[in-house]
């Protein structure tokens, strides 16, 4: 059984290629390494695949910890859920867009209590801006336009639909917004671990 795949990877440095098309695949109880000579990228390769399993990690946190306290309102206090499906996606793109902002950030600091103020420095307006507690529409006025920008408002729409369908803009318009703020994310948030993380 394979635990880990790996098919054509490739890392450059501007011009200077670090890894080129590697493959390979590590079985279950098997004993790997790489051996080669100095700047045959056997690092580089070790540092791409760790720098995915954090994120990925990361956001498999953020689901366990959303989905708990969901599953709990409906089960224990028999909240109403209008569109099942809807939500369990809401919640993975809320974990998605909760963590790489705060992976992009954290990379830049030294400490993880460092880590953790600066993704809360992001987080929290997030919270307060995106209509989770407070309507969009009775925010102040100057606020307004700043809570459209941030992702986390069409993820929260998107699960005030699927609980309660009180929702002010359209699902075919929340999810290609979320899916596209994801895929930036998701490519800054890469892009920062390759040039910032120490592994």
């Amino acid at each position: 059984m394979e635990i880990i795949k790996v098919k054509n990877l490739k890392k450059n440095y501007g011009n200077f290629t670090a890894v080129e098309n590697i493959s390979f695949n590590v079985n279950r109880d098997e004993i790997f390494g790489f051996l080669g000579h100095n700047r045959a990228g056997k690092t580089t390769t070790i540092n791409m695949l760790i720098g995915m399993a954090k994120i990925t990690g990361a956001i498999l946190f953020g689901i366990f910890n959303s989905i708990i306290p969901i599953f709990v309102s409906v089960l224990y206090f028999k909240a109403s859920v209008n569109n099942w499906l809807l939500l369990i996606a809401g919640i993975c793109f809320l974990s998605i867009i909760s963590t790489l902002p705060g992976l992009f950030i954290s990379v830049s600091a030294n400490e993880v209590f460092e880590a953790q103020t600066y993704s809360n420095f992001f987080r929290f307006p997030m919270i307060f801006l995106c209509g989770l507690f407070v309507p969009i529409a009775s925010l102040p006025i100057i606020l307004q336009p700043l809570s459209y920008m941030l992702p986390v408002t069409y993820s929260v729409d998107l699960l005030k639909y699927s609980i309660s369908g009180n929702n002010f803009m359209p699902v075919f318009i929340n999810i290609p917004v979320i899916i596209i703020f994801c895929i930036i994310l998701f490519f800054f948030s890469i892009y920062n671990i390759d040039k910032k993380w120490i592994l």
